[in-house]
């Protein structure tokens, strides 16, 4: 994990979220940030943004000295995340975020998960106001579902657990009684625990009314620095793996989100 990328609107979420990002450049062995600003209506305020981007690219090196490059287009923003994604090789899309139509949301914040559908690297989501905290613990959210295996980017998590030196919880979040049938519950259970036994984790299954409500208290309440969520297209898989429960989740975790796609049926696991 080399080059991270940081969708910039000059809002307070999107400049809590760069400085969040500084936090990460030692332990994930980042080289390398850019900043980027899309979505302009007016291409001619692009040498503008420039200098704004290069002054909070001031903002960043007083606190971590760092490479970091700034770039302005008019690109649709999911568009030019997209695309700088793929040219720079970007491993992790670092973004700001507050609550669903509150003040202070602006471009970045409103379009996290058109952007996270849009690239396959994790995207990690950063709630208002947050100050980075070493990351000790990590709540993995995970479903119960046929061939769970086959969607999950495990070997990335490991390699993001294994750098960051960080405990792990498991957390499967039923809604009452469960009526998976019994194979695919067996199945799942063990696709979990192969996944996941080497690095000697805590698995808890908490119960309650709301996925993304139990899930974020549960990450909250047990002190967890970081909360891992898998997205998949809705109707591809069931539960939290949906991308309507993430977004949920982003909204309402009282702290930092990474998304990881799902794999699905056409995907490899990253190497």
């Amino acid at each position: 994990m080399k080059t991270l990328l940081i969708p910039i609107d000059f809002s307070e979420n999107s400049l809590v979220a760069a400085h969040y990002a500084l936090g990460l450049i030692a332990p994930l062995g980042i080289q390398r940030l850019i900043l980027y600003h899309g979505d302009m209506a007016d291409s001619t305020m692009n040498n503008q943004v420039l200098q704004d981007l290069d002054g909070v690219r001031g903002q960043l090196n007083a606190v971590n000295q760092i490479e970091i490059t700034c770039v302005a287009d008019n690109e649709r923003l999911a568009d030019g995340v997209a695309a700088l994604t793929s040219e720079h090789d970007v491993s992790l899309l670092v973004m700001g975020i507050t609550g669903r139509n509150k003040v202070g949301q602006r471009l970045v914040g409103s379009n996290v998960f058109h952007v996270s559908e849009s690239v396959d690297v994790p995207v990690l989501v950063v709630p208002a106001k947050t100050v980075f905290k070493k990351i000790e613990l990590i709540a993995l959210a995970l479903p119960i579902i046929e061939n769970l295996k086959n969607h999950v980017p495990h070997e990335q998590i490991h390699a993001l657990i294994a750098k960051l030196n960080a405990g792990l919880m498991v957390v499967n979040f039923g809604r009452g009684e469960d009526k998976t049938p019994k194979p695919i519950l067996y199945a799942g259970l063990m696709d979990m625990f192969d996944m996941f036994d080497e690095l000697a984790p805590s698995y808890h299954f908490p119960t309650g009314p709301d996925t993304a409500d139990g899930i974020a208290r549960f990450a909250t309440d047990n002190h967890a620095q970081l909360l891992i969520s898998i997205a998949g297209k809705s109707g591809l898989l069931q539960r939290i793996i949906k991308s309507s429960v993430t977004e949920k989740l982003a909204y309402r975790a009282a702290i930092p989100l990474m998304i990881y796609r799902s794999l699905g049926k056409n995907r490899r696991q990253p190497h």
